[in-house]
């Protein structure tokens, strides 16, 4: 795949996202308007993204086309369909085994760096300092430039709030 495909497909996915289609309809906006407009968004994004990358290199699968089906191993190939049931409720155990894994990593590493935050804010005389902390006073600005005017205690709450996401989101 070359860069240009590459930029091609990211730019083919840049449509309407579900959860964001559902929102607008439950306001009252009509689907057809909305499934039509996403539709349409397609050849224009796949328009936009060869004007921006340009097909320059020769792709690989110019002119042929290779399906990569797998090699074949006859001593773990499931035997019967309870096999591969099997097979594939272990599977399915290893990947939410590794999902669980890394979200109680990046948990255990945020609340380390908040124990390591607040331990050195205490000799600071800040006995409150946590990555959310930081990140609020972060995204502070940007909430201000992003139009969301409100007052300035509510506005730190709101971005409070986004940098707890931030920090849960990461997994």
């Amino acid at each position: 795949m070359t860069i240009g495909d590459l930029i091609n497909t990211i730019r083919g996915f840049s449509t309407i996202a579900g959860a964001v289609l559902g929102a607008y309809i439950s306001m009252g906006v009509p689907a057809q308007n909305l499934i039509t407009a996403s539709v349409m968004s397609i050849p224009a994004s796949i328009a936009i993204s060869k004007l921006r990358v340009p097909e320059v290199e020769e792709p690989v699968t110019r002119g042929r086309v290779v399906i990569d089906r797998g090699e074949e191993d006859a001593k773990h190939a499931p035997v019967n369909v309870l096999h591969a049931f099997g097979k594939g409720a272990v599977i399915g155990l290893v990947l939410a085994g590794q999902a669980l894994c890394s979200v109680l990593t990046i948990m255990s590493l945020v609340a380390t760096i908040n124990g390591l935050l607040t331990w050195i804010g205490r000799g600071f005389g800040i006995h409150q300092l946590t990555l959310q902390l930081i990140l609020r006073y972060i995204f502070y600005p940007i909430a201000f430039f992003l139009g969301t005017y409100m007052s300035p205690p509510f506005l730190l709450f709101i971005y409070s709030q986004s940098g707890s996401a931030t920090n849960s989101d990461n997994s």
